[in-house]
């Protein structure tokens, strides 16, 4: 039996790859992933992407129901700022309570069970979060959204 010789993207250890790409010292699975060509473990779409093009790629579905928004979440992982957005269906949310009211607006406590990404990889679930609805928001345009990006 052919073995390649190279190192394992999970373990670290100096080892063999059987020809089925599995690691000799544990087991996982190593190639290059079709989204970077990079070598790692794959995780996502029949182990055919990493982490982080998988996630790239989710950013490409977003669907808020207004291109503006879906542009400006787009435009945020795009570039190298420390805070991105991110479209959260409502259905994310749990334990909603109402803590306060004012002219423009309702703001709300409520638990994000997806939670936070971190890094492409994993997610803080269950965060508690604070909502703000905005009233009369269903014609939000560009330049609104600038001025709230800015």
């Amino acid at each position: 039996m052919k073995h390649i010789k190279d190192k394992c993207v999970n373990c670290g250890k100096n080892r063999n790859l059987k020809p089925n790409k599995l690691c000799t010292c544990c087991n996982s699975k190593q190639t290059k992933c079709i989204g970077c060509s990079r070598k790692v473990k794959l995780c996502y779409e029949n182990n055919k992407l990493c982490t982080e093009c998988y996630h790239a790629r989710q950013i490409l579905n977003i669907n808020s129901g207004n291109q503006d928004i879906d542009n400006l979440i787009k435009a945020t992982h795009n570039k190298q700022i420390k805070y991105r957005l991110e479209w959260i269906p409502f259905t994310d949310f749990v334990d909603i309570k109402q803590i306060g009211s004012g002219g423009f607006s309702e703001v709300f406590t409520a638990t994000w069970t997806k939670g936070t990404l971190n890094s492409f990889k994993t997610r803080n679930k269950n965060m508690t979060v604070v909502l703000k609805v905005l009233k009369d928001s269903s014609n939000i345009n560009s330049a609104f959204l600038n001025e709230v990006y800015k």
